[in-house]
């Protein structure tokens, strides 16, 4: 076996490579995203089992490696947990599979056009990251965090840090093909429902309107939580009744209500999708296919002996959840400290998880309950370990909950994808 120490010394300056294979001899070698490949170990002829390094990473044959030149994009397609050698084959086994599978072929990004978005209220790039996974080229994005946006401009590309209620559209030399946004959803959350501030959310769907009409793309996507179905404008007007209505001038529109956990997140995050498309398309949509997400919770979280103490709730904490769990249970009142069933999904992650983490929390025994870490929080968001968040841990918090799931984006985005190139097809015959 392998030193562990030494592993985790020269293994981090491979942590960013997107793919990893085995040559004949047991070489085995990194792929960047650049096309650079670079040797991390000469010999692996007694290794039986990798270090927890290569968990979740991705591997392909040597003969699929030679096929990956500087500058060529390419599909990362394994989830590999266990990887270990028999016989001069790898064998990898997937956390949504109990048996191991041979050989898996490499698998290059095949996109007919390289479709472009813009997207608004970008936060820290979420749904961004997700639409560039699945083959869509990002020109530029907007949030007026600061925080957020130097988020986005470090993991995903270019993002101007201003509020879209100034912000005009920017002239482009390219088509935008797609916009996509996800307004702050604090004016139209049921939890905040008291405090919302109606003139803000019908301003933030207004904006988008604006660029809309200016970009005129084939396609929008607009995410957003559930009460926006519910919120009013007045007594007699619904705010999403307004929004299609002014949608659907130039665009075909639908709205659709979805779990992420229906597409390969592991929250039970619940969200509406309004899709738009130009009425030239006719009346068919992308398809919305799910893809059930097949990774529980408990094989996401870090082990009880990797989390910080600062992470356990203290006695004093432990007893005041216990006495208000007793006040409220004689009122016939809930209370907000939630234990999460580790064979299933995460609750809602919110941005206000940094406040005490009690919405979401790991129950070891009566005495050993803990908070969600940083990369447990982005696991459980379907961000890579990789990505980088700026700012203050609440203010990482904040940019987490907000976030639109990468994994989400990318189905959203796959769809797109093929909703297009069938019309481009069609176009051709």
């Amino acid at each position: 076996m392998l030193n562990k120490k030494t592993w985790e010394i020269s293994l981090l300056k491979f942590e960013n490579a997107e793919i990893f294979y085995i040559t004949p001899k047991n070489q085995l070698w990194a792929i960047f995203n650049t096309g650079l490949k670079k040797c991390i170990k000469k010999s692996l002829t007694d290794v039986k089992k990798l270090p927890n390094f290569f968990e979740k990473k991705n591997f392909i044959t040597y003969k699929d490696s030679k096929k990956i030149k500087k500058g060529i994009k390419f599909k990362i397609f394994v989830n590999g947990v266990n990887i270990y050698f028999k016989t001069k084959k790898i064998h990898i086994e997937f956390l949504n599979k109990q048996n191991i599978i041979k050989d898996k072929k490499f698998q290059q990004l095949s996109v007919k056009k390289n479709f472009t978005f813009v997207d608004l209220f970008s936060g820290a790039g979420g749904f961004s990251l997700g639409l560039k996974m699945s083959g869509l080229k990002h020109i530029y994005g907007v949030d007026s965090w600061v925080m957020a946006s130097k988020t986005y401009s470090k993991n995903i590309g270019f993002n101007i840090c201003k509020d879209l209620q100034v912000l005009k559209p920017v002239k482009l030399s390219i088509k935008v093909d797609i916009l996509v946004g996800s307004p702050p959803c604090q004016s139209f959350s049921l939890a905040n429902r008291r405090n919302s501030n109606t003139s803000e959310g019908v301003s933030l769907y207004l904006s988008f309107l604006d660029y809309l009409k200016f970009y005129k793309p084939k396609v929008f996507v607009l995410e957003n939580v559930f009460g926006l179905l519910s919120f009013k404008k007045n007594k007699d007007i619904k705010v999403i009744d307004e929004m299609i209505q002014a949608f659907s001038i130039e665009y075909h529109v639908r709205v659709f209500k979805i779990c992420c956990s229906d597409f390969g997140v592991p929250q039970k995050r619940k969200r509406v999708l309004i899709i738009g498309v130009q009425k030239d398309f006719g009346e068919y949509f992308p398809d919305l296919k799910k893809s059930p997400c097949k990774v529980n919770l408990r094989s996401l979280l870090l082990s009880k002996k990797e989390v910080s103490k600062d992470f356990f709730l203290s006695k004093k904490a432990l007893s005041g959840i216990l006495r208000r769990q007793i006040i409220n249970r004689k009122k016939g009142n809930g209370f907000g400290a939630h234990y999460l069933n580790l064979d299933s999904f995460c609750n809602t992650i919110t941005a206000n998880y940094w406040k005490d983490g009690y919405s979401s929390l790991i129950k070891y025994n009566e005495t050993t309950i803990r908070r969600l870490t940083e990369l447990e929080l982005k696991r459980v968001q379907s961000f890579p370990d990789t990505f980088n968040f700026s700012g203050s841990k609440k203010e990482k918090y904040i940019q987490i909950g907000n976030a639109v799931p990468p994994k989400l984006a990318y189905f959203i985005g796959k769809e797109i994808i093929k909703f297009l190139e069938k019309d481009i097809s069609e176009n051709e015959k």
